[in-house]
């Protein structure tokens, strides 16, 4: 039976990103894919799937879309990291087992809503900007939406959400931030001391964004990348140089079939 996985990384298997920013000047694009697509094997063998199952999304459009992981391109593809996804929303199912759908992220949260009678589970990545553009939200009707799709009933009462590990409360900015567009959604998340400096709450914007649409069953993980030493971060990465590097964080269903990659 199909059991659903969160997947955190955390630094455990290093950078999960091939940015040259992340490696030596002198290595090749070519050596950078393969040294990541040898780790994303590693981990997939200690947690259960093919580590050239790991797929993300463009996030193209900013907009709601989303893709669901069952088709021809994603079921044949020989290494899921080189598959362009334009859409905003990946959409896995107990259907397709061991199809990884993820964010490499470092203080930004992976959001992720699933069905657990349907057995479907939408993933996206949510920074501010996507925040500003109701991310989350649109996040919990895609899941509606492909459950349409694919033929399914959709009950509230089953649906659950999970926002991973990210910046905690005392992110902050020197300035109102240009991405924070729509005061109603920061109205209760970004504060400005005294002194010119904002805070900003991520899990704040995204849990009032969860009210809205009345989901209530909301996990967070409460770790708090900048200041957790077992995660990258972006914000710490400007003072300490070890912080530099990308989590990948989502969710897959197991498979009962899974072989171990050599």
């Amino acid at each position: 039976m199909s059991c659903l996985n969160i997947l955190d990384t955390a630094n455990h298997y290093g950078n999960m990103n091939t940015a040259k920013s992340f490696y030596p000047k002198c290595m090749t694009q070519e050596y950078r894919q393969e040294d990541f697509l040898k780790r994303r094997i590693i981990l997939g063998n200690e947690k259960g799937f093919d580590g050239h199952k790991m797929f993300m999304a463009n996030q193209k459009y900013k907009t709601g879309t989303y893709h669901i992981m069952n088709d021809e391109k994603v079921l044949n593809a020989e290494d899921g990291w080189k598959v362009d996804i334009d859409e905003d929303i990946l959409i896995t199912t107990k259907d397709a087992p061991g199809i990884v759908a993820g964010h490499p992220v470092a203080d930004c949260p992976v959001v992720i809503v699933g069905d657990r009678e349907n057995g479907v589970t939408a993933v996206c990545h949510c920074s501010g900007e996507l925040v500003d553009k109701k991310l989350p939200l649109l996040t919990f009707e895609a899941l509606h939406k492909a459950e349409k799709d694919l033929g399914l009933t959709f009950s509230d009462q089953n649906v659950w959400a999970y926002v991973s590990a990210c910046a905690g409360p005392n992110w902050t900015y020197n300035c109102y931030p240009n991405w924070a567009t729509d005061e109603k959604v920061w109205e209760n998340s970004i504060a400005e001391r005294k002194n010119g400096i904002f805070n900003i709450n991520i899990r704040q914007a995204i849990l009032d964004q969860f009210s809205e649409c009345g989901l209530t069953d909301v996990r967070f993980k409460l770790t708090d990348t900048i200041t957790d030493p077992n995660y990258y971060s972006h914000s710490a990465s400007f003072t300490n140089p070890v912080k530099a590097g990308r989590q990948y964080i989502g969710a897959f269903y197991s498979s009962d079939a899974f072989v171990k990659v050599k």
